[in-house]
């Protein structure tokens, strides 16, 4: 059985909801198969973000638009042009022996919240990666329509292969363990980017009208570059408020905990491709704030509350309901997304694709 190898640019990136889920669903993969390699830039981030069991083979140095359509495919050819698996929205284009995994097509339905280099780019080379790519894999039912409906793509061109939430037991390790934080009271929580569409300014403004007396707002995530960042101001003046707790990029290590004693999670997107804090809020029993928005439904079902995300009145009235109070286990939540997705489940979706293209 010839040898796949996966596109390990990530491993120069900071961890987000992609790289997670490139890591998750790898670490589960490589239990089923162990003839798989990572690829990635001698140049990559250091810690303890990923600490993935697979080998990893080094070409090129720096992580970039030279290396991954360039250096990768040339390091590729000389392995005999193996299926080569691309889990993070880019691959390369004129490496044809792939299978690419886009996560959402944000960038065509928000423009107006991406960098014009971002934008100009992705709409650019996303429709070449579709066309050479061997077969394409998304997050969710509701991303494989998007593709489906915008790129014009037959069914059997694209699969689902989902996120999923923390591993069985993993949401409530460390629960007894006092939290590195610089907060002592109960606290919502916002994980996530400040990406314009996530929509945490309109989190921010609720939190602020509901007038909480008990409770705080623990706000984990950073920005990034191609993303539009003229909203960064305007959420620089809530670093201000006592209440309100910017902690920044948060290691896995640590981020079950803050779900562990959060009072409930907070996702006010209005686009996502799955919203991997509202699988991962309920798989660690807490309870989810979410936009009433089509994925979300589709992720959660009936075990979230759901507000509108351009109207803040739900919102703030969800909030007001739980101030001062104590958190319920979550069990229905919990039993929910775990019979509903699993890295493992993923993991076997993800080698029933790979077995229909490898040579």
């Amino acid at each position: 059985m010839a040898r796949v190898y996966v596109n390990g640019k990530f491993l120069s990136q900071k961890m987000s909801g992609v790289q997670r889920y490139a890591s998750e669903l790898l670490r589960h993969y490589y239990a089923l198969d162990k003839d798989v390699a990572l690829v990635s830039p001698a140049e990559r981030r250091s810690g303890d973000d990923f600490q993935l069991p697979i080998p990893v083979m080094t070409t090129g140095s720096k992580a970039g638009l030279w290396w991954e359509q360039a250096q990768l495919p040339w390091f590729l050819s000389g392995k005999g042009r193996p299926l080569l698996l691309n889990l993070c929205n880019m691959a390369p284009v004129m490496y044809r022996n792939k299978i690419t995994c886009i996560h959402d097509i944000a960038f065509l339905r928000y423009p107006q919240f991406f960098s014009t280099a971002f934008r100009t780019y992705y709409k650019a080379i996303i429709p070449a990666i579709i066309k050479s790519s061997k077969h394409i894999i998304t997050v969710s039912e509701f991303s494989r329509s998007e593709l489906m409906d915008y790129y014009k793509l037959r069914p059997e061109r694209v699969s689902v292969i989902p996120n999923a939430g923390f591993r069985s037991g993993q949401g409530q390790e460390g629960a007894e363990q006092e939290l590195p934080l610089p907060v002592r009271r109960p606290y919502f929580l916002f994980v996530g980017s400040v990406d314009p569409r996530k929509n945490l300014l309109f989190l921010l403004r609720a939190y602020e009208a509901a007038q909480l007396k008990e409770t705080d707002l623990v706000v984990a995530g950073g920005g990034y570059a191609s993303f539009n960042d003229a909203l960064l101001k305007d959420i620089h003046l809530y670093h201000q408020h006592p209440n309100i707790h910017f902690i920044g990029h948060v290691p896995d290590a640590l981020l079950t905990q803050y779900y562990n004693y959060a009072r409930a999670v907070i996702v006010p997107s209005f686009y996502e491709g799955f919203g991997l804090p509202v699988a991962e809020g309920l798989s660690a029993h807490c309870e989810v704030l979410a936009s009433d928005i089509p994925i979300f439904r589709e992720v959660a079902g009936a075990h979230a509350f759901y507000f509108d995300p351009f109207k803040p009145d739900a919102l703030i009235t969800l909030m007001r309901e739980r101030d001062g109070t104590s958190r319920p286990d979550g069990e229905d939540g919990y039993s929910f997304i775990h019979r509903r997705y699993s890295w493992e489940k993923s993991a076997n979706a993800l080698g029933d694709c790979i077995s229909a293209f490898r040579d």
